[in-house]
């Protein structure tokens, strides 16, 4: 199931802002650690688990698509389209909003706790309910089974809210990247071992089930929230006021995320069409899960800290979105160039016809380089409703243009029209979300953040479309694609990137290189939980 919806790199002055904590320090005690070296140091720490997640994620992508057929793939598709929208009502913001409020955590750490598992529990209930009716509009009885199987998960994840937004806020990133990874190997693992078996597209269902089970109790051991068993039904309606602008824009957002796997498994319901796009969705958007949540992770609750300096909280926001897009934007456009040798080589020959779909998608996954940060950037500011209303219009073309693509591409192209679609609205959701969360953006904003990468970005990836054809489409020949293609083009765009970025590569790889070393310092100092 996709991860829900979350700085590389601050400005040179933010790295050393102090938090308000060590202003009101006495001399006697030691100082706070900076929030800007928490936060870069909390980034590492989570890029170092998408590191492993995504080796991790990969070895179980190869393994489960020889072990699946495409049917299997598409089932899984639909049942995420009906389970990610229920995740987002038994979330219903309350995360971020315990977040953006950590000073007061105590005060609505008990109400969180019990209206998130209340609503856990109906959409769980509601889920299950709806199961028949999902698997009549799809033609395919066996969602009923899938669907109740995964309605159990809803009820226990709402176990995780209060713990994650505790640790979160006190920006304990080392204790989530360590047990997140532990997560993802566990649930790797027993999927891998479900599919040899034979539970076909189950092995996707079953294991985050356990998984969750675990992972809950030894966060709230480690994180230790106070919770007490009076409800405070009386303070329910202060947090839904502001949860229920996330809930809608959390479901129009993500109507973005499913609405391919809906339209074409809607249209095309004896095609494996809907399998193939949510298995090149998965393939583009994992080298982004890398960065872009990662950063979001800690991108939030630092620009949080910031809310009484609009102008270092801008600063920093705008630093860290050019550094992203400057880093990140290379590896989409790889993906996007060599997609097809890829595909093939490490997945086979059945799945090929997934390489169109991945590189279009992979071009339209670049927008998320601007999107997460400036998502974080509008709730840390708290405004819901702008977010709300940018998702809602978002997300209302996205289902418009993607079904226009589907069905001028017909059934021998679908997932590639649907894919080419989604492209063309994504690459317009980046600037679009930029401005919005400035209010006031100038172009020499989206200038700032756009202009070099794109350009280094053409002139350097442009040529590996035509080297790619140089090469039989043999593991041979693939392998050797993958080889020249990637170390020409990621050394053209290194020195374009140098020649036109300088700065700002030399500050990054400062400043990357001085957290290590403050790593390997501290490797040895084990955290105890509260």
């Amino acid at each position: 199931m996709p991860d829900g919806v979350y700085c590389v790199h601050m400005a040179r002055a933010d790295w050393s802002i102090t938090d308000v904590r060590r202003m009101t320090t006495p001399p006697s005690q030691p100082a706070a650690p900076s929030i800007g070296h928490s936060t870069a140091r909390g980034f590492v720490w989570l890029v170092g688990q998408g590191i492993g997640d995504k080796v991790v994620t990969l070895a179980g992508q190869v393994a489960l698509a020889r072990l699946l057929s495409k049917d299997d793939f598409k089932l899984v598709a639909l049942t995420y389209t009906v389970t990610t929208f229920a995740t987002l009502f038994q979330q219903a913001g309350i995360g971020q909003v315990l977040i953006q409020r950590h000073r007061r955590f105590r005060l609505w750490a008990t109400t969180a706790f019990w209206m998130s598992l209340a609503i856990g529990l109906a959409v769980g209930l509601l889920t299950a309910a709806v199961a028949p009716a999902v698997a009549a509009f799809y033609q395919e009885p066996a969602l009923k089974g899938l669907l109740w199987a995964a309605a159990v998960t809803l009820p226990l994840n709402a176990l995780i809210t209060v713990p994650d937004a505790k640790l979160r806020g006190e920006m304990r990133f080392r204790f989530i990247a360590v047990l997140g990874m532990a997560a993802i190997v566990a649930t790797m693992a027993l999927s891998i071992a479900l599919a040899a078996l034979g539970f076909g597209p189950y092995s996707f269902i079953l294991p985050p089930v356990a998984v969750t089970v675990v992972r809950a109790g030894v966060m709230w051991w480690w994180a230790r929230p106070r919770v007490r068993a009076r409800l405070h039904l009386g303070r329910w309606k202060y947090l839904l006021t502001d949860s229920a602008m996330l809930v809608v824009g959390s479901v129009a957002m993500m109507v973005t995320y499913q609405g391919g796997q809906v339209i074409l498994g809607r249209l095309y319901p004896a095609l494996a069409a809907a399998g193939v796009f949510y298995f090149a969705w998965n393939l583009s958007d994992q080298s982004l899960r890398l960065l872009v949540n990662n950063l979001s992770g800690v991108l939030f609750p630092a620009l949080s800290t910031m809310q009484d300096d609009p102008a270092r909280q801008r600063a920093a926001f705008l630093r860290s979105t050019r550094v992203l897009m400057l880093v990140g934007l290379p590896i989409c456009l790889l993906q996007a160039v060599v997609a097809e040798p890829l595909v093939r080589l490490v997945f086979g020959a059945k799945w090929v016809e997934a390489a169109p779909v991945m590189a279009a998608l992979c071009i339209g996954m670049s927008a998320r380089l601007v999107q997460g940060p400036s998502e974080s950037l509008m709730l840390a500011r708290r405004r819901y409703r702008t977010l709300m209303v940018l998702s809602l219009v978002y997300g209302a073309v996205y289902i418009a243009v993607v079904s226009a693509g589907a069905v001028l591409a017909g059934e021998a192209c679908a997932a590639t029209g649907a894919a080419l679609g989604a492209a063309v609205c994504l690459v317009a959701l980046g600037p679009v979300s930029l401005a919005c969360a400035l209010g006031r953006a100038a172009w020499s904003d989206l200038v700032s953040v756009y202009a070099i990468p794109v350009l280094v970005g053409a002139c350097a990836f442009a040529p590996g479309l035509a080297l790619t054809t140089l090469f039989a489409p043999t593991t041979a020949g693939d392998i050797g694609a993958l080889g020249a293609v990637g170390s020409v083009t990621m050394a053209a765009y290194a020195i374009g990137a140098w020649l036109l970025a300088r700065t700002d590569v030399r500050d990054v790889a400062e400043r990357l290189a001085g957290l290590l070393r403050r790593q390997r310092r501290e490797s040895s100092k084990i955290p105890q939980p509260k």
